[in-house]
């Protein structure tokens, strides 16, 4: 009886999952993607500075950089590619030292700088709009942990394939993390860019410099874990 109830409720998620429309999947993508990007973390950390310093187009490009890696890693899971998940399975605490390290150069480098506000969002002399999105999109691919917690909330749509979803419907999820994600690159963008223009160059310093710490306690802490056996996804 225990054995059958308990095949019967691990059943039910997966047809849950076959009954979900395309609309439906395409808003628990939304969803998903959101989880991904709100909580405050380096990524977040980088976008606000960017805003303060060059304006909205510049910290809304850094936080793109991060959506084009959750969307990377959303398409991972939704399609099932079985050996990109084992290979950071398999090569976590590598690719969470090279994690660490990044953190640690770009948060000492923020520490050590000396910004200004820029009115007029010159981003060119700072070596480019690109420059942040870049340094994004690596912060998240060398997070273990940003691809198990995508790994995770996929497995709350239900049981879903060794193969992954099929089509369409892995489309949709995919394309709905890209949205959400997207979506809350903007908000955040604008909301800094409508205070940024009651700030001095002080307050932006006095921000950078918090980022930096933040950004250096981060990746002391993944590296620092390494070293003490620590394991953390």
């Amino acid at each position: 009886m225990l054995g059958s109830g308990g095949t019967a409720r691990r059943a039910a998620p997966k047809e849950w999952n076959h009954r979900m429309t395309l609309a439906q999947l395409l808003f628990a993508g939304a969803v998903i993607g959101l989880v991904m990007a709100v909580p405050v973390g380096p990524v977040n950390l980088l976008a606000i500075s960017r805003t303060l310093r060059y304006g909205f187009v510049a910290g809304f490009v850094a936080g793109l950089g991060g959506m084009v890696a959750d969307t990377l890693l959303a398409a991972i899971a939704a399609y099932g590619v079985t050996w990109v998940i084992d290979f950071v399975e398999g090569n976590a605490r590598p690719i969470q030292f090279a994690g660490g390290v990044l953190l640690l150069v770009m948060g000492i480098a923020a520490m050590r700088s000396h910004p200004h506000l820029d009115r007029a969002a010159a981003v060119a002399s700072s070596g480019g709009v690109l420059r942040g999105g870049v340094s994004a999109f690596f912060m998240t691919m060398t997070n273990p942990g940003a691809a198990l917690a995508m790994l995770a909330l996929f497995g709350s749509l239900g049981d879903i394939d060794a193969d992954g979803l099929q089509g369409a419907r892995a489309a949709a999820v995919v394309a709905g993390v890209a949205a959400g994600s997207t979506l809350w690159w903007f908000v955040l963008a604008s909301i800094v860019r409508h205070v940024r223009g009651r700030l001095g160059d002080a307050w932006l310093h006095a921000v950078n410099r918090t980022a930096g710490i933040v950004l250096v306690v981060f990746g002391a802490g993944l590296i620092a874990s390494l070293a003490l056996g620590i394991r953390l996804f």
